[in-house]
């Protein structure tokens, strides 16, 4: 216990105790803890020493994409413009434009009006390889398709029931969470390794 200058220890531990039961001594007094330290102990008068607290354990951070839906899908066209050069079968691709929840007003009708359906993937690459097999024993896939979605994206039940008609029909579908990832499909759809 430290010791205040002019009582003994005896003097303390009695305000301490009275101090607990009342609380109505100083707080100079009532921790003696807490007293100020004097210039000689090479402190400031009246600053005290900061006590670091512990810190909370952190749970591990699990790295994730966090761009939007829009970002990562500019992400992938950018790669697949500057692969246009060297693989010119990739100038066939194109995004769908589909008008979700943020269009402006009245573009949304407007679309719709032009032939625009719900839950068409956002990006094709029209153009048949020869990874599946048709009904004539020829192999083929009529078309690449990409849906792009954050990392907390979910598919909507259109978007659902479309991918499935286009499955059905011979085309590939992907669902891509990655500019990465959806580049790396789209070389080895047209049968070039990354």
């Amino acid at each position: 216990m430290t010791r205040l200058p002019g009582l003994t220890v005896d003097e303390i531990e009695v305000i301490s105790a009275k101090n607990r039961a009342s609380r109505s001594l100083p707080k100079k007094l009532a921790n003696p803890l807490k007293t100020r330290p004097d210039a000689s102990q090479g402190h400031k008068r009246g600053v005290f020493p900061k006590i670091a607290k512990p810190k909370k354990a952190r749970k591990p951070t699990v790295l994730r994409d966090s761009r939007s839906e829009h970002q990562i899908q500019a992400a992938f066209v950018r790669r697949i413009i500057l692969l246009e050069r060297k693989y010119p079968i990739l100038r066939l691709g194109f995004s769908i434009p589909n008008a979700g929840a943020g269009a402006q007003s009245g573009q949304a009708g407007k679309l719709k009006a032009e032939g625009v359906r719900p839950g068409v993937p956002d990006w094709c690459l029209p153009v048949p390889n020869g990874l599946l097999e048709d009904p004539t024993g020829r192999r083929h896939s009529a078309a690449l398709w990409i849906e792009f979605k954050s990392a907390k994206g979910k598919l909507t039940d259109a978007q659902i029931e479309f991918i499935g008609m286009l499955g059905i029909n011979g085309h590939q579908v992907y669902v891509c969470r990655d500019d990465a990832q959806a580049e790396r499909i789209v070389l080895d759809y047209i049968g070039v390794s990354a």
